[in-house]
């Protein structure tokens, strides 16, 4: 009698072969090793090897010939959740309401697991051999999370080799997503060069083997190459500027403590007194948020005619808001003399009123307002103090973190933010550039750094403007994370997004890690977390070009489109739809 033939979730006609318990086991134990490689290969433990292999348990269910069922999605889903439920358990440490956002930002990533693997089947229907379906199918879903829900893009496969920058160096040309895909290539490689030697089909490992060897060979000669080049050109070229980043160790609270601020902000002013020791110097820069203390920058000190109805409501009046502006002003004054003059080992009180140009400017991380009819804007932002204690330049950061910094939804959700006291800034508009004498700056601020389409799109846009950047510094206050590998994959993302922009990057971190990295990727003198200390930057120009910035990720553009229609296929297949069969095709038989 002949066996019934089935139909596999990507459409194609299977007979599946009788399976014993004992020939499933591995099938459902190989996500979970993969969820253990990727994890292993990232921090803590930077086991980087694994990053070649890491995928090879999801591959294993792309690449069986089983139909697989609903319990093998749920499987790999699992995987997926122990592998982020451990790679971000950082976040819960921030405040204990992000035990919830823990957790449902892991249980999101991990539907990437199976959507991975059921993108790879349906494209192996399309006649796309294994060793192309994987790294397509993995830039596909690399791009999606980049963009759906505002977009997630640390912990790719390439931020395992962050601290390798020969491996690293073909992202300006291919973006960090298409590393990850060429290392999920070689995974692939790997897992039928294993399969055939296995199975004693000597011949079929020829081809994968091979096409890993080759694609090792070329990310390592061409890393080799463009760190060769840089060398060259780094000795040829004067320093940009001399920068000193300021790391101290005052750990953040969500609950407001001003004597707890002014205390921090007193540790930051002593640290830079002590730093003043590399004077003379450019440029002065505190973390995200260090330099407020409980006292917001004012953009503007007119009082509208009209109040907004914000202020109103709290009963405030025109005379009780100029006098607090007043204030506001005067003290935000006072502290930049006293930081620049600590910048210099000498006295706030020495200070003239007009300062000589060749003195350091101060970049510092602090919490910015505006005031007019139409109502109370908040920013998290960056600020230019040039030397005589004003403000000349201002960047509001654009992507804000969600419910740590806004949250979404407010007609539906806004109830969370008011039972935990919670009040949300305002996004900024555009990208700004900082002007250190002929040198040209951009800032960006906290977790924008590990958005590496936010940070081209921002320097194309500087470029656009007549302002292109020379260098990038990012102002982070990590302390909320307390020391966990959040900061480690921080870091490894703003490594990468340096290498695909080829532009040197400082980061200034409380709490750590602040770092000078150059144009390569290369860390050239970092702060180790809960460290108080300073870093003499001289960061090198690195104008070098690549694919990246002048065209951006239309690879991993193609990969994404091809993904989703993949996965729209796959469910016309299952849930039997006419209407859109058309355009997708239906089953071969």
């Amino acid at each position: 009698m002949a066996k019934k033939r089935g139909k596999s979730e990507a459409g194609m006609e299977v007979s599946p072969p009788e399976h014993r318990p004992s020939e499933r086991r591995p099938e459902g134990f190989a996500p979970w090793a993969s969820a253990a490689m990727y994890w292993a290969a990232q921090a803590p433990l930077r086991w980087s090897v694994l990053g070649a292999v890491a995928p090879i348990g999801w591959i294993h269910l792309a690449a069986v010939d089983r139909p697989l069922r609903g319990r093998d999605y749920l499987n790999l889903w699992l995987s997926g959740c122990a592998l982020w439920l451990a790679t971000l358990q950082g976040i819960r440490l921030a405040f204990w309401p992000l035990y919830a956002g823990w957790i449902v930002l892991s249980l999101y990533l991990a539907v990437y697991v199976p959507v991975f693997v059921l993108a790879s089947r349906t494209m192996r229907r399309w006649k796309i051999p294994l060793l192309g379906a994987v790294p397509i199918a993995w830039m596909g879903g690399d791009w999606i999370r980049s963009y759906a829900f505002t977009g997630y893009s640390a912990n790719m496969l390439v931020h395992a080799w962050a601290e390798h920058p020969m491996w690293i160096q073909l992202a300006d040309q291919i973006g960090a997503m298409g590393v990850s895909g060429l290392m999920a290539m070689v995974a692939t490689g790997i897992y039928l060069t294993g399969r055939a030697m296995v199975s004693g089909t000597w011949k079929k490992a020829i081809l994968p083997a091979t096409t890993s060897m080759i694609v090792l060979l070329v990310v390592a000669g061409y890393g080799r190459f463009r760190l060769q080049q840089a060398d060259r050109l780094y000795a040829a070229r004067d320093p940009l500027l001399r920068s000193v980043l300021i790391q101290e160790n005052t750990p953040t609270m969500f609950e407001a403590d001003l004597d707890r601020l002014q205390r921090a902000w007193t540790a930051y002013l002593n640290q830079t007194r002590t730093a003043s020791r590399y004077a003379p110097v450019d440029l002065v820069v505190w973390p995200e948020s260090t330099f407020s203390a409980g006292s917001a920058w004012l953009a503007s000190a007119e009082i509208p005619e009209r109040l907004p109805e914000e202020l109103q409501q709290a009963k405030v009046d025109r005379q009780t808001l100029g006098e607090w502006v007043s204030r506001s002003q005067q003290d935000f004054e006072f502290k930049a003399r006293l930081v620049l003059a600590a910048a210099r080992g000498e006295d706030a009180y020495d200070l003239a009123p007009e300062e000589p140009p060749n003195w350091p400017r101060l970049v510092v991380g602090a919490d910015a307002m505006e005031i007019d009819a139409q109502g109370v804007r908040r920013y998290n932002a960056a600020l230019l103090i040039d030397p005589s204690a004003r403000v000349v330049g201002r960047y509001n950061k654009m992507h804000l973190v969600m419910f740590g910094e806004y949250i979404p939804l407010e007609p539906i959700l806004g109830w969370l933010g008011r039972m935990f006291g919670f009040s949300g800034i305002d996004a900024g508009r555009q990208p700004e550039c900082f002007d250190i004498g002929t040198v040209h700056i951009a800032p960006n601020i906290c977790f924008e750094s590990t958005m590496p389409r936010l940070v081209r799109r921002q320097i194309a846009e500087l470029k656009r403007r007549g302002h292109a950047a020379d260098c990038l510094i990012n102002l982070t206050n990590d302390s909320w994370f307390r020391g966990s590998s959040i900061l480690d994959h921080h870091l490894a993302c703003t490594i990468v997004t340096a290498v695909e922009n080829r532009r040197p990057t400082l980061v200034a971190a409380n709490t750590g890690l602040s770092a000078e990295i150059d144009g390569c990727g290369r860390v050239v003198q970092r702060l180790d977390r809960f460290q108080s200390g300073a870093i003499l930057a001289q960061p090198r120009p690195d104008a070098r070009s690549g694919l990246v910035q002048q065209v951006g990720y239309p690879l991993s553009v193609l990969c994404g489109v091809a993904t989703i229609l993949s996965l729209l296929q796959a469910a016309v297949v299952r849930f039997g739809s006419t209407r859109l069969s058309p355009w997708l095709g239906r089953s071969q038989r």
